[in-house]
């Protein structure tokens, strides 16, 4: 119920932990629960726990998708024009990294004693690569300028606003959606807050059913992005078809006329190599 029943591994080590189970123990239950839970007697009201806690679970993966696909939107927006080399810094870190190891792994193996003389001067410093900054670091200062698209259908009974909306999704992404007393203590101690005693006075009942309706704007957004992009797509499939049929046709039109032209060319030379013939005047 709380793992799902393909998450093995999770499931032995929390039953070894609380009931005090060898692993092996455990793991050969599970086996034999899963061969003949058809005997227990009421096996269909554990199979429907079963099933509904794996529904839960798949809902949880689903929230966690769309509120990172919400935030990786948001930094590519913010970041990839000021950012323009920051996959660049990435490789070149890994590199020296890789550098620092290979280097340290020959120092520290017997080498031999080289006859040749060691460089005079003291060794030029490499130059330092500055530190790849971490989405929860872009994030950090950059929650307060994302964006929402709520439509129609959220004016007039929108008691919270962009700003408040922005945080709880922040900090659903940080902590997890279901985190409401996290989030509520997030929100007291946030100094962007200190005067909206609206905010900070939210329960954590209230924060979540907050967090539930932000999730399902997010997921229509999503949604609305993924089917324009989807149509974008079909467009231009269609008119990629369309440039080959119209080459393919302009093509044999070519051809056609070329045939055409071949034919034609041969006729024309024998009519003008045919000679005249005299005429007889003796009659």
């Amino acid at each position: 119920e709380k793992h799902g029943r393909y998450d093995i591994v999770s499931i032995v080590d929390d039953v070894a932990a609380e009931v005090g189970k060898a692993e092996d123990d455990v793991k050969k239950y599970y086996i034999a629960f899963w061969s003949n839970f058809e005997r227990i007697a009421d096996h269909k009201r554990i199979i429907d726990r079963i099933e509904k806690g794996e529904k839960k679970i798949l809902r949880l993966r689903q929230i966690r998708d769309s509120i990172n696909e919400k935030v990786d939107r948001h930094l590519k927006e913010k970041f990839r024009e000021i950012y323009k080399g920051i996959d660049a810094l990435k490789k070149q870190k890994e590199e020296a990294t890789a550098a620092a190891a290979a280097a340290t792994s020959t120092s520290s193996t017997p080498s031999k004693r080289s006859s040749s003389p060691k460089p005079k001067g003291t060794p030029k410093k490499p130059t330092p690569i500055p530190d790849v900054p971490t989405p929860d670091q872009l994030l950090q200062y950059t929650w307060p300028t994302i964006k929402f698209n709520y439509g129609q259908n959220w004016k007039g009974y929108r008691a919270y606003t962009e700003e408040e909306d922005a945080f709880l999704l922040y900090c659903m992404w940080k902590h997890g959606f279901g985190m409401a007393e996290r989030i509520r203590m997030e929100i007291r101690r946030a100094w962007q807050f200190r005067f909206d005693w609206f905010f900070k006075s939210r329960n954590a009942q209230e924060i979540q059913k907050r967090c539930e309706a932000v999730v399902r704007l997010i997921e229509k957004e999503n949604d609305e992005i993924r089917k324009k992009k989807e149509q974008a797509e079909q467009k231009a499939i269609i008119e990629d078809q369309k440039k080959k049929a119209e080459a393919a046709a302009a093509k044999a039109q070519a051809e056609k006329a070329q045939a055409e032209g071949a034919q034609a060319a041969p006729s024309g030379d024998q009519q003008g190599d045919a000679q005249p013939q005299p005429m007889d005047v003796s009659a």
